[in-house]
Order: C-alpha cells, then sequence, then structure tokens
C-alpha cells in the first residue's frame, strides 16, 4: 500500500528548535507488532475485559483495572502482576472506577473515595476523605512538586502523607474534555469544545483560571510538542504558546483527510487517519512512518512516556503497538 506523506509530520519538526525541509526527512512503511503477555497470563488478562481504565507509567508498566482484579503489565518484558479488586477492599461496587498514576503511585478514585494500591503485595491504603456524588471522572496530575485530583466536583490536592485531600479555591467547577499538566509549570491546561483554558496554581491552594486559546473546530487533544501547546482537531494541528496563548502555527492534515486519534510522546508523534493509516514520526531520527490500521470509532491512544509502545484503546477493546525503536534516535 503506498502512503501520501502528510504535512502534519513535517510541522512537528518545524516546531522543533534545529528546523529542517521536508526534503530531509525519510518516509517510510513500517509493521508494528502487537505486543501480548505469555499465552496464560494472555488469557487471564483477556478473561477480565472489558477493562474499566488503564494508564502507563513512567516506569513502562500498564496498568488495567478490570472487573475483578487491577493488573500491572510491562509489555517490554512480559511481567505480569495482579491484585483482586475484593482483596484490596474495592470489590465492583462502582463501574466507573477511574485510574491513575502519579510517579511511582497507583491510585483507584471508587465509591466516592481515592484509594492507593501496591499492586504486587496486595495492599490498599484508602483516604479518609469520602467526595459528594457529583464528584466524577477523576484525572490525576502532577505539576510543579503538587499532585492533584481533577473531578467534576473541583480539584484537589492529594496528600499522600496523611490520606487526605485538600479542595483548591477556584472560581468555579472543572469541566473539561481533555486535560494536561506541563511539567515546566505550577498549572494545568484544560479544553472544554472549542475552548482552551489554562489554570495557575498559586500561593500553593488556590486555582486561578483565564482562557488561553478559542479553537474554530472541537478540540480533540492536547500536548506538548516542542515546548509549545500542541492542539489537534480533526483536519488540523495548531501550535500555541503556553504563556500568552498566541497561536505560532496552523497545519491542515492535507487532502481533507480526518483525524480520528492523536498520541504524543517525547520520542514518537502517532496520527490515526479516517482513511485507515497511521502515521509516526519520529523526531529524533527525523523520520516519517506509516502502516494500515484498521479504525475504530471514539478510539485514543495512551502513550509510553519511554516511545517503546503505543496503546490504542477504543469502544471495547484495546491493543498494544510495539513501536520497534522509533523515537530512540
Amino acid at each position: 500500500m503506498q502512503f501520501k506523506r502528510n504535512l502534519v509530520l513535517i510541522a512537528l519538526l518545524l516546531w522543533s528548535a534545529r528546523a529542517v525541509s521536508s526534503s530531509d526527512i525519510s518516509y517510510q512503511e513500517v509493521s508494528l507488532a502487537k505486543l501480548r503477555p505469555e499465552a496464560s497470563l494472555a488469557t487471564l488478562l483477556d478473561s477480565d475485559q472489558p477493562s474499566r481504565a488503564m494508564e502507563v507509567g513512567q516506569d513502562g508498566a500498564l496498568r488495567i483495572l478490570g472487573q475483578s482484579f487491577l493488573w500491572k503489565w510491562y509489555p517490554l518484558t512480559g511481567s505480569v502482576s495482579r491484585v483482586g479488586l475484593s482483596q484490596i477492599g474495592l470489590g465492583d461496587r462502582d463501574s466507573r472506577a477511574d485510574l491513575g498514576i502519579i510517579g511511582s503511585d497507583t491510585f483507584v478514585f471508587s465509591d466516592r473515595r481515592l484509594h492507593v494500591v501496591d499492586i504486587e503485595n496486595g495492599r490498599t491504603k484508602s483516604f479518609s476523605s469520602v467526595l459528594s456524588k457529583d464528584c466524577k471522572r477523576a484525572k490525576f496530575v502532577s505539576t510543579g512538586n503538587v499532585s492533584l485530583l481533577v473531578l467534576t466536583c473541583g480539584i484537589f490536592k492529594i496528600d499522600l502523607q496523611n490520606l487526605k485531600l485538600v479542595k483548591l479555591e477556584s472560581e468555579n467547577a472543572l469541566s473539561f474534555d481533555n486535560l494536561l499538566a506541563p511539567s515546566d509549570c505550577s498549572c494545568v491546561v484544560s479544553s472544554k469544545g472549542k475552548e482552551i483554558y489554562r489554570h495557575d496554581l498559586v500561593d500553593g491552594g488556590r486555582l486561578v483560571s483565564r482562557t488561553l486559546y478559542s479553537a474554530k473546530a472541537q478540540v480533540g487533544g492536547l500536548d506538548l510538542v516542542g515546548g509549545r501547546l500542541a492542539v489537534w482537531t480533526s483536519r488540523t494541528l495548531l501550535s500555541i504558546d503556553l504563556n500568552d496563548g498566541q497561536l505560532k502555527e496552523v497545519v491542515p492534515t492535507g487532502g481533507g483527510r480526518r483525524v480520528k486519534a492523536a498520541g504524543f510522546s517525547e520520542g514518537v508523534h502517532v496520527f490515526l487517519f479516517a482513511d485507515g493509516v497511521m502515521e509516526l514520526y519520529d523526531p529524533l531520527a527525523r523520520k516519517a512512518y506509516a502502516t494500515s490500521y484498521k479504525v475504530t470509532d471514539n478510539a485514543k491512544f495512551i502513550m509510553d512516556p519511554g516511545s517503546a509502545f503505543a496503546i490504542v484503546v477504543s469502544e471495547n477493546a484495546y491493543e498494544v503497538l510495539g513501536l520497534d525503536g522509533l523515537g530512540r534516535g
């Protein structure tokens, strides 16, 4: 299958500190391996589907919140451990449980309480705070030296030492479609519909929010590329200054092609298009790749921070794709 070079991949390189011309970029077809645990463990993992949530940490381990177990799987080594939810006091009371990773800690928000779970040793610690019923859609972010739990009812600072949640003062509840916590500022960036917001943590306990940018189309996702905010919609990729919200670059995806999902890590940027093409860009090696991939509705990427694999998540299934060394220069 012949793939047409996409301008969006060229633009990502131009955002970096050392711009080069498109002729400097090699472009080739690539085959991506599907990573699975060994057969017996894969069968056990499959029997615990559909998963309720999954996240990947800086350690390269994928945490999967299944129906009866919480799993920790290292796709590159095949190592798998699990703990029964009933064993750690979670059970199946809340089918909408949320999962998060901050540093080496694994968090589960379930039944209006936050829990930190040691999967290998089968232990859990539950926070004393019991939140209201309207506290849903948990997201976990770390900004500066502060770990935050972001919910529809507000933003809470996680006090892991005392197992308490401290609600931050804010002008209103944070409603979001996408959420991002840049590592170089005490702030959180969110999007809702076409609007992008920046929320700054000030005085250790207060959140000040402002509109950073208003897009012309629904925002599909947020990430950081080359020190700027990367915003993708169905047909464009935007580069926005994180501080003043100035639009620096607008790149159409070319040929009227529609982006279904996008994912970014430091070494690999991945785009899945509605025409069944997945494109990958390696900013270190300055190469672009493409492969055919079955398009699914509501697909999203979860990226390994180490750029070794990407997880494609759809409604009731997921696949872990090895990136064959992409992003390692």
